[in-house]
């Protein structure tokens, strides 16, 4: 990684100013100078000649100008190869998670299919499970979760992301011993419509 005092030596150089350059930098045009007498002292090298119209590289400057842009561009390629070796090897899928809409069923597959994930790690997202939040979380997808798991029927959900089905389940219903249902082994759908939960 290129030093702070060379990143300011290589801007110095392409702006042709102090002052110039401590706009770029973000500090003042004394502090860029003292970073530049620094480097110079610690080198035992004049990089630059200085008049009342800005600097200009010397010959030892100029050498060292050239060769810091070659070390930024390696820099550069360097954090590109780091940055795509790490993607091959942890890439993170975010599961989201909540007391509604578990993510036991797509962490039992991952586990029974450990072969074809291998190259992937999986965290687990808890979330609120309130409608205004659901459409909002599912509107944002592959920012802080990337998958649910869960029923998404409403047309505003299918509109907001693409979906997979994973299996159909048996609905349960938990009644009060005393309701009207209670007693029986299997209801329909139209024995809910009178009844309000």
């Amino acid at each position: 990684m290129l030093s702070q005092q060379m990143r300011i030596f290589l801007r110095v150089a392409e702006c042709g100013s102090f002052t110039k350059a401590s706009l770029f930098e973000h500090m003042t045009p004394v502090a860029v100078m003292k970073h530049i007498n620094a480097m110079e002292y610690r080198l035992g090298l004049t990089l630059f000649e200085r008049s009342s119209r800005g600097v200009r590289l010397t010959s030892a400057g100029q050498s060292l100008y050239e060769e810091g842009l070659r070390m930024q561009e390696e820099e550069e390629r360097a954090l590109a190869r780091a940055k795509a070796a790490q993607e091959r090897d942890e890439r993170t899928i975010r599961v989201g998670s909540s007391m509604l809409n578990p993510c036991t069923r797509i962490m039992d597959m991952v586990a029974d299919n450990r072969e074809l994930f291998s190259g992937f790690r999986f965290r687990v997202v808890p979330y609120d499970d309130n409608r205004e939040k659901i459409l909002s979380l599912i509107s944002s997808l592959g920012s802080n979760i990337d998958i649910l798991v869960g029923v998404f029927n409403s047309k505003r959900m299918q509109e907001q992301a693409s979906y997979l089905v994973l299996g159909s389940y048996r609905l349960t219903v938990s009644l009060s011993k005393n309701h009207r249902l209670a007693g029986r082994e299997r209801i329909e759908l139209s024995d809910l419509v009178v009844d309000k939960f």
